[in-house]
């Protein structure tokens, strides 16, 4: 594990690594409680450009590794965690930016919601996500986060975006909402009232 981490970092800054590969070296890497290890990846992912953006490769690797474990606010100390703050609203200006690439915006959304503070805003934004004006791949990554988010509340933002979306977004939606004891109650009083 030592060699591939020294290999990430080393080669970092002349090819992006693939983001699945780096998000398994953290996964493992934590799993095993290799701190050092986790830190250097980190310090590799988190770290923006020169005009403090960051690479899709980089939000993606970041969300596979949010996907699988609960992040330790300690690890790799507080320049890091400065980073790793970055990134995060980095994230949230991204997926408000209608004329980014559209990757960057998906990438950046599954990271919302997850980062330090600022949850309530996040809901507010990934239900703006579900508007029929925004493409059909960010409506359904919204749908996700707010599933993946396991919030009560979550219910309430995909209920009332509910007419906007396609029969198929409906379907989703109805698994999703059908998924948790509350969503369902929530659902059914929806119906009920009309």
């Amino acid at each position: 594990l030592d060699e591939l981490v020294a290999e990430v970092v080393a080669n970092s800054g002349d090819a992006p690594p693939p983001a699945q590969f780096v998000a398994d070296l953290l996964t493992t890497a934590t799993a095993e409680n290799q701190t050092q290890a986790v830190t250097q990846l980190l310090g590799v992912v988190a770290q923006p450009d020169e005009q403090g953006a960051f690479a899709l490769w980089q939000l993606d690797a970041f969300g596979g590794l949010l996907d699988t474990l609960a992040l330790g606010e300690s690890a790799g100390g507080e320049e890091l965690a400065t980073q790793i703050d970055l990134m995060f609203d980095f994230a949230h200006e991204t997926v408000k930016q209608h004329d980014a690439p559209l990757e960057l915006r998906l990438a950046s959304v599954r990271l919302l919601g997850r980062g330090p503070g600022g949850e309530a805003a996040n809901f507010e934004l990934l239900g703006a996500l579900l508007g029929p004006n925004e493409p059909r791949e960010l409506q359904s990554a919204a749908v996700e986060a707010f599933g993946q988010s396991g919030e009560d509340r979550a219910a309430g933002y995909l209920l009332a975006a509910w007419k906007t979306f396609s029969p198929t977004l409906r379907s989703d939606v109805l698994e999703m909402l059908f998924s948790r004891e509350a969503w369902l109650m929530e659902t059914l009083n929806a119906v009920e009232e009309g």
